[in-house]
Parts: structure tokens; C-alpha cells; sequence
């Protein structure tokens, strides 16, 4: 008995050395990333689905809200259209419709669809089981609705990048697309309670690699940062579900070369997801036909500081302010130079 009780002594002054220490650690992260953790309650990013956080006024750009069956995004009209075809964006794993880029394609004169993949009321209300074949009401629409259909260029962030990977497989229709901070393979959706695919086609999930197979000392590493208030980077886990996962080529996205140009800029410092590792696996595939630039020190998101502030606390994105928005001049600068050749 006497034991017993000693160890449940030793145990409680344990649990609250623990909290205490949680508790410094929490006091010390908050004043040291405070500035970072302000969520602006105006941006799209805090409520994607929210269509009047939406600038609709740009001098030189018709904006038009578009909705089909499970088609919704915007229609961007520049004023003087000088670039053939039309370029299609997607956003990330926030759910916004890559916006802000569409409008940037626009004001150099290309006709541009910017396009929600979740999240609005006629679509998957999360990021989990995406019918990628929704993109037939998209090639649908631009026939109709674009005098020029041709080329075809997809543009997309993060999970975006991964959707355009998995379209470009099934549609021969895209000649071009541009990957930022792409991933080679499929993982599992956001939605945790209910672990699936991110993507299905026909009906069908498409294979995919879950992030329930990451290292249990990431597990842990990752857990204990979240507690303490620490920026919480998602690379090892992502980093680490691909090595424990058998056969992890089998869920490559391309699995032999596509008949398109393949565009991919990943941050050798990403800490959202290892894109640049990922980046080198598709160029592989695809060959000739992939270019790939890496900055080694930017991370996920070429701006700013390497911190993306988050209803769940603060997320680290890798890469300083310097780095990053050096990798972003030297990005655009060839983003636009790839885009003037194909759309002439």
C-alpha cells in the first residue's frame, strides 16, 4: 500500500511538472508568435464559401458568380481579352478558389474560370471524396461560355495542385499545368472523422495514402506542439506516411508521362508538406515535358513570413520573409514568361 501510494505521489508531482511546463512553454510561444496569430476576420481565406468577402470590382475585369450541378466559382472577363483560351485555378486545402491568382491572370488579359473544388452548398461540404469528374460540366461550360477554348491551362496550390494532377490523368483536353507546392501522390481527405480519399472519379475513390501511417514520434512531436502553442508544422507527418506506406509508387498520381506541359515551383523549406521531394517525383515521371523549379529556402506559400495563421492556432509554412518573396519575384517571372508562349 505504502507503494502504491508513492508512486501515485510521484505521478501527481509528474502530471504537474507537466502542466507546468505546458504551461510556460504556452506563455512564452504566445508572446514570441502573437503577432502572427491574428486571424484576419475579413479575408476569404477565414471563410471561403462566404461570396461576399469576394472583391467584384477591378478596373478592366467583368466578374460573374457561375453555379451548374456541382460547378461554382467565378468567371473572369477581362475587358480586352490578348491571351488565348482560358486558364482554370484552384486554391488549397482552405477551400478557396485560388481568387486572388485568377484575378492577376485576368488583368494580364486572359480569360480566366476560378473554380471551388468543397465547400458551397451545391459541392462536398469537405475536403474528402471530391468528385474530380465534376470537371465535365467545366469543359462543358467553357465550350459554351469561352469563344476560344483552347489552350487549356490548369493552375493549383497545395491540394489544388494535387486535383490538377489527378485531372490532367483523366482529361487530354488540358494541355498545361501549373503546380504549386504540388504533391506526387494522393492522400486522405481532411475530413478525420470519416478517413477517405480526397478524390473520387466515377464514383470510385481514387487510391490514396493516409496520414494515419505517419511516424508515431511525429505523431507525438506534432501533438505536443499544437499543446504547447508552438507553430505546428504537418511535413513529418506527411513526410513519414509516405515512407511507412508499402509500395508507396503504386499511389503516384501519374503513373507513366502525360501528353501535357507540367509547370512546378516547390519551396525547399516547405513545412506544410515535403513538395519539393514530391516535385522531383513528378518530374521524373513526366520527363521533358515537367519543369521544375525549387527555391531551396522559401517554404509552402511565397510571401511573407513562414507562419499562416489558423482558427486551430498557428501553422508553420516555412521559409523567411526574405527568402520568400525572393522566391516569389523570381516565380512570376517565369509564371508569366510559360504563359505568354502557350497562349499566344
Amino acid at each position: 500500500m505504502k507503494i502504491f501510494l508513492r508512486l501515485l505521489k510521484y505521478a501527481a508531482v509528474l502530471i504537474v511538472l507537466f502542466i507546468a511546463i505546458i504551461v510556460v512553454l504556452r506563455l512564452y510561444n504566445h508572446s514570441v508568435y502573437s503577432k502572427y496569430k491574428q486571424v484576419d476576420s475579413s479575408s476569404i481565406y477565414s471563410d471561403p464559401t462566404n461570396l461576399d468577402r469576394y472583391p467584384s470590382e477591378y478596373e478592366g475585369v467583368q466578374i460573374e458568380h457561375i453555379q451548374g450541378d456541382y460547378l461554382n466559382g467565378f468567371h473572369l472577363r477581362p475587358s480586352k481579352k490578348t491571351k488565348k483560351g482560358v486558364i482554370v485555378t484552384f486554391g488549397g486545402s482552405e477551400g478557396s478558389p485560388g481568387y486572388y491568382e485568377g484575378v492577376s491572370f485576368a488583368l494580364q488579359g486572359y480569360e480566366v474560370l476560378s473554380l471551388f473544388s468543397y465547400g458551397m452548398p451545391n459541392q462536398q461540404p469537405s475536403l474528402s471524396k471530391i468528385p474530380i469528374d465534376f470537371f465535365d460540366e467545366v469543359l462543358a461550360y467553357i465550350e459554351k461560355n469561352v469563344a476560344d477554348p483552347a489552350p487549356l491551362t490548369l493552375y493549383g496550390a497545395s491540394k489544388g495542385a494535387e486535383l490538377c494532377l489527378n485531372l490532367v490523368n483523366y482529361y487530354s483536353e488540358i494541355g498545361h499545368i501549373i503546380l504549386m507546392a504540388p504533391s506526387a501522390y494522393n492522400f486522405n481527405g481532411l475530413d478525420y472523422e470519416n478517413i477517405s480519399s480526397s478524390w473520387t472519379y466515377k464514383g470510385k475513390e481514387l487510391p490514396y495514402i493516409s496520414t494515419m501511417h505517419a511516424g508515431f514520434p511525429e505523431y507525438i512531436a506534432f501533438l505536443f506542439g499544437m499543446v504547447s502553442g508552438a507553430p505546428t508544422s504537418y511535413e513529418p507527418l506527411y513526410r513519414t506516411a509516405i515512407a511507412n506506406t508499402d509500395k508507396a509508387a503504386d499511389y503516384e498520381i501519374l503513373q507513366e508521362a502525360v501528353d501535357a506541359d507540367i509547370l512546378i515551383f516547390a519551396g525547399g523549406d516547405d513545412r506544410m508538406w515535403p513538395s519539393a521531394s514530391m516535385a522531383k517525383v513528378i518530374k521524373k515521371t513526366q520527363g521533358e515535358r515537367a519543369e521544375l523549379h525549387i527555391y531551396d529556402k522559401a517554404g509552402h506559400i511565397f510571401a511573407e513570413e513562414g507562419y499562416l495563421a489558423s482558427p486551430y492556432g498557428l501553422i508553420a509554412t516555412g521559409g523567411s520573409k526574405k527568402e520568400n518573396e525572393a522566391a516569389g519575384q523570381a516565380y512570376r517571372k517565369v509564371l508569366i514568361e510559360r504563359l505568354n508562349q502557350w497562349h499566344q
